[in-house]
């Protein structure tokens, strides 16, 4: 499974495909994100849209801020992730 991130705004998207780069259907799926910037951190939980998942940030997602993501699949089978923004 692999995951692409997309920040606008306060938003976060994981948009999760297969290994033949198919979207994966996120019904089931959870998990969080730790968003820090500096020394401000926050979680924040992923709601499943469709074949994404989605967290909002109190505020703006700031340039540089490293995300940490962490899912599990309607499976069980749990991941982790890690980008910058």
């Amino acid at each position: 499974m692999e995951v692409e991130m997309v920040a606008s705004g306060k938003t976060l998207t994981f948009n999760v495909f297969d290994e033949a780069k198919k979207p994966v259907s996120t019904s089931g799926f959870s998990g969080s994100v730790m968003l820090t910037s500096g020394s401000d951190r926050e979680t924040i939980p992923l709601v499943a849209a469709g074949n994404a998942l989605k967290a909002e940030a109190k505020g703006e997602i700031a340039k540089g801020a490293s995300v940490a993501v962490t899912l599990k699949t309607a499976a069980g089978k749990s991941g982790q992730a890690k980008f910058k923004n």
